[in-house]
């Protein structure tokens, strides 16, 4: 069938957003565990981890692999690492092996810039308790929102910028997001500061999270 996405033998499916779902409900399943050759899904995943082009290289060292829990919310076991033949642990994105392809540098350079305002995120959150918009107390599923959007503060940084950019990246070994590495140090600091100073940042609940958010894309 033209556009069949093939995994793992006869295992096939029409569109990435069905090997998405597949593969969500099939780490829930089996839970937090480790999957070797024995495993009867250890092809499935073998053949999930290919579709990304940067992971081709190393198929061959792959050895197992591992089902942890989401290291922020802590409530589905959805995040996933594999080992190599000298048993280091790598964590990857099984998404973007389903979408089947490699995260731009530009992509992986924003990622890192959100990771690099933690601490100023973090401070909004602990200095708030209640949604900015409708005035619901502060409960565990808030959320600290950009009321100037994150994408207009990149972008007007970046064309003022004069520090040389960054063309690789570290990943946090718990979240496996893109953080700057400690040469790039300069960078970072002066994102930070841009941020710091131009940045307004609010407490919201979920529901006006959204609201904001669909608001937003509609817009554009």
């Amino acid at each position: 069938m033209p556009g069949e996405l093939k995994i793992a033998g006869n295992l096939k499916f029409k569109t990435k957003k069905d090997l998405h779902t597949y593969t969500e409900k099939l780490l829930e399943k089996k839970g937090i565990c480790e999957i070797d050759k024995l495993d009867s899904d250890y092809l499935f995943f073998l053949s999930l981890y290919s579709r990304k082009p940067s992971h081709t290289d190393y198929l061959k060292n792959i050895q197992k692999f591992k089902i942890t829990l989401d290291p922020i919310k802590k409530i589905k076991s959805n995040h996933l690492s594999c080992f190599d033949n000298n048993n280091n642990e790598f964590i990857f994105s099984w998404r973007a092996c389903c979408d089947g392809r490699d995260t731009k540098m530009t992509d992986k350079l924003k990622e890192a810039c959100r990771t690099s305002i933690k601490e100023q995120t973090a401070s909004c959150w602990h200095n708030n308790n209640k949604c900015y918009s409708c005035g619901k107390n502060k409960t565990d599923g808030f959320e600290v929102d950009h009321l100037n959007e994150f994408s207009k503060i990149y972008k007007d940084f970046m064309e003022t910028n004069t520090i040389q950019i960054p063309d690789d990246f570290d990943s946090n070994l718990i979240t496996s997001q893109y953080m700057f590495r400690k040469e790039d140090d300069n960078f970072k600091q002066s994102f930070q500061n841009y941020h710091r100073e131009n940045a307004i940042l609010q407490l919201l609940c979920k529901e006006c999270h959204r609201g904001k958010t669909n608001c937003f894309i509609s817009k554009k």
